[in-house]
């Protein structure tokens, strides 16, 4: 968490001055703004705390765009009550697109196992009590043979 924490001052601070414009020399120097922060967060929501860090600087940040990658348990996702408070605390922000992990092994685990876990995420839609939908996929993986098999199901 200490690390995610580090990146992220780093990239708000940055940010902060590049919406500035500056003069150096008597050059006008205008900045590029940040569009949006990847996060992967495979960290795992011990408790009710264990995210604020994130959901501070989400809530802190509305104009800039949050892609958080989740992965309950890394290798299972069927979230348990932590997983599921953590997740719909991060998705009450408009600025948030959350995306599953599917985990592909390098590209050796079955395409059956990774449709399973596809479908469980699309499942994740359907959970009545919070809202821990996911807005995408995402793979870790060298090639494309994953994309055909998204699109089929999808």
């Amino acid at each position: 968490m200490h690390f995610y924490v580090a990146i992220l001052v780093l990239l708000l601070h940055l940010r902060a001055e590049l919406d500035h414009t500056d003069c150096f020399g008597g050059i006008e120097l205008t900045m590029v703004n940040l569009t949006f922060v990847f996060l992967p967060l495979y960290l795992y929501p011990h408790n009710a705390s264990s995210w604020s860090a994130i959901t501070t600087d989400v809530a802190a940040n509305p104009t800039l765009r949050f892609q958080v990658v989740v992965a309950p348990n890394v290798s299972n996702v069927y979230p348990d009550v932590n997983d599921k408070n953590a997740i719909s605390g991060l998705n009450k922000y408009s600025n948030v697109q959350m995306l599953g992990y599917v985990p592909t092994s390098s590209e050796n685990r079955d395409k059956t196992a990774v449709m399973v876990d596809i479908s469980a995420y699309v499942a994740w839609s359907n959970f009545l009590t919070a809202n821990i939908a996911v807005q995408g996929i995402f793979f870790l993986t060298k090639r494309r043979h994953y994309k055909a098999l998204l699109r089929s199901h999808i």
